[in-house]
């Protein structure tokens, strides 16, 4: 008991080891591979060995992509159909699908020979014996080459590259405001252009990702009319007043320059024949890279209020209160401050015309808005505005302004707080999209079955014997006594006709040639159905015992005569009817 529970455990534990060995497969894809590569990459996988024959073509190449294959898998996508394996102890074994050989044989019409002596005629001929040996072999198909006609649909799936280039009306986006939000002044844009290259990508017919890199240019003129004061100021005769200055159209023309880096999705459907409605929606960041400012005119009027006096001076040249153009400040361009990159939205909507099955011509409308402002939040004159100078000398040295904070452009000034560039256009588009290249097809390959034929010539020889005289007469003699008789109703030699049957077997065997016929005789008792079976089975008995002694049956004629053929010979012809006759066939005809 205690060792059939043990084996019970013992063959639980084996079951569970196996069933937890994970069984190695093959993973992996071809395109286009040797079989021998993917055969030693299932040896590997596996640790299978390999026995190839020789005949097995190797070098078909193969598609195919296997996931957790096992070998019988792998083998049964791989192999052609005229090429079996077995897999037996960890050993797989390919070869051909076996064929048996063919053979066949034609017999000659006329002999070759015939040759004849006193005994016999000995006729030869030459027989033809072909044999056929087939085999399958595996050879890659051949097809004439046919001309392919210019495909003129045009086809959105696929690769594209996209060069764009637009114009509009654009702003740097910002408004002149007062400490209390009220205006103070205005701002208008100008025209904007963007240059841009795409690769997009459309996954289906209708639907695109796209992505690259552009330019863009925002254009914006301020005109400034506000006051601004300074208290504390002490005059040239050391009083102190409040300084005031106030603009009046002071003209400040500003110009940024991005590069741009766009993100979007774009989309066509068919509108009418030939054209698509285009749309795109994304968004890009922009980097300031060339970002200036100038003067275009305008006129800060500088005042002095005494409260001590409840006095306001203005128009007084050598006191510092006058009038100053905004060309003193100089005209040229200056640097402005723009560092923060800029994150935008982008919309297009427009059509899009196929001219050739390559070249698509786009139109859109464009519209472009910064999301962030791109002015730096510590610019130099934040909170403040000014007009310092620092070109005066001598007598005009006043006009130096110290007190003022220097000045900067109208964007880094107080009365901006937010610049987001923004533009409007239309924007005209090539997008080339590659002719796919025909790959060629895969070579195919086909199992063909060769058959090789080999002929030999078998020589087949005849003999016909010639009857001797003597031993016609030796067979007649014998014959002649070659009566065997039965008892009524028996089947049974009434005696035992060894000897005799002993020599005719001889002479039969001795002269294959020499025929006889073996008839079965009745006495006239019984009716004539059952004296005919009866003589069948005499004359069966004899045949019988003829072929036992080896004469061939093909010698051998027997047939049963029932009551019909009387004996008639002395005072016992009823008895002498129930026998056997032995004859000799001395001529065939």
């Amino acid at each position: 008991m205690k060792r059939i529970f043990a084996y019970i455990i013992l063959s639980v534990l084996s079951v569970t080891v196996v069933c937890a060995a994970p069984s190695k497969r093959l993973t992996k894809r071809y395109k286009g591979a040797r079989m021998e590569v993917v055969l030693q990459d299932l040896a590997k996988a596996t640790g299978y060995k390999l026995n190839i024959a020789p005949e097995v073509n190797v070098d078909v190449p193969v598609y195919a992509n296997f996931k957790e294959a096992s070998p019988k898998q792998v083998l049964s996508k791989i192999l052609d159909s005229n090429i079996q394996y077995t897999i037996k102890k960890r050993v797989v074994t390919i070869s051909p699908k076996t064929i048996s050989d063919t053979t066949y044989v034609v017999q000659a019409s006329t002999p070759s020979d015939i040759a004849n002596n006193d005994t016999a005629t000995v006729t030869t001929w030459l027989d033809t014996v072909y044999t056929i040996r087939c085999h399958y072999e595996q050879q890659p198909l051949t097809s004439v080459p046919v001309r392919e006609e210019p495909n003129n649909d045009f086809s959105l799936k696929g690769h594209h590259l996209q060069s764009w280039l637009g114009l509009g009306y654009g702003s740097m986006g910002y408004k002149l405001r007062n400490a209390d939000n009220s205006s103070a002044g205005a701002e208008v844009g100008f025209a904007a252009g963007k240059v841009q290259l795409n690769y997009a990508w459309y996954f289906t017919e209708n639907w695109a990702l796209a992505a690259g890199v552009g330019c863009s240019n925002y254009t914006s003129t301020g005109t400034l009319n506000a006051s601004k004061q300074w208290t504390g100021i002490t005059d040239t005769d050391g009083e102190n007043y409040t300084h005031i200055a106030q603009t009046h159209d002071w003209r400040e023309r500003q110009t940024a320059l991005m590069i741009d880096i766009p993100v979007m999705i774009q989309m066509q459907y068919p509108l009418v024949p030939k054209w698509n409605i285009y749309a795109g929606l994304g968004a890009k960041i922009g980097l300031p890279i060339a970002n200036r400012w100038s003067l275009n005119g305008g006129q800060v009027e500088h005042k002095g209020y005494y409260p001590q006096w409840n006095l306001l001076l203005e128009g007084m040249d050598k006191h510092d209160f006058y009038t100053e153009e905004a060309a003193s400040f100089g005209s040229s361009d200056h640097n402005l401050s723009l560092r923060m990159p800029s994150a935008a939205i982008m919309a297009e909507l427009g059509v899009a015309h196929p001219i050739t099955p390559q070249i698509e011509l786009l139109t859109a409308l464009f519209f472009d808005l910064s999301c962030n402002s791109i002015r730096p939040d510590n610019g130099v004159a934040d909170g403040n505005m000014g007009w310092q100078r620092t070109d005066q000398s001598g007598e005009l040295a006043y006009r130096n302004h110290t007190f003022m904070s220097p000045y900067n452009g109208m964007i880094m000034s107080e009365y901006v707080t937010a610049v987001r560039p923004w533009a409007i256009g239309i924007k005209v588009g090539i997008s080339w999209h590659p002719k796919a290249k025909s790959k060629p097809a895969p070579p195919q390959f086909e199992s063909v079955l060769r058959c090789d034929t080999s002929m030999v010539l078998d020589e087949r020889v005849e003999y016909n014997r010639k009857m001797q005289p003597v031993v016609v007469q030796q067979i007649v003699k014998v014959m002649e006594k070659a009566v065997i008789w039965f008892d009524l109703n028996s089947t049974e030699p009434k005696l035992k006709p060894a000897d005799v049957l002993v020599k005719i077997a001889d002479l039969l065997k001795q002269n294959p040639e020499q025929k006889i016929l073996v008839y079965g005789h009745a006495s006239r008792e019984g009716n004539e159905q059952y004296n005919q079976r009866l003589s069948d089975l005499r004359a069966e008995v004899i045949t019988k015992m003829l072929i036992d002694l080896g004469v061939n049956p093909n010698q051998i004629t027997q047939k049963g005569f029932a009551a019909s053929v009387s004996y008639e010979q002395g005072e016992h012809a009823i008895s002498l009817d129930r026998r056997v006759e032995i004859i000799p066939v001395l001529n065939e005809e």
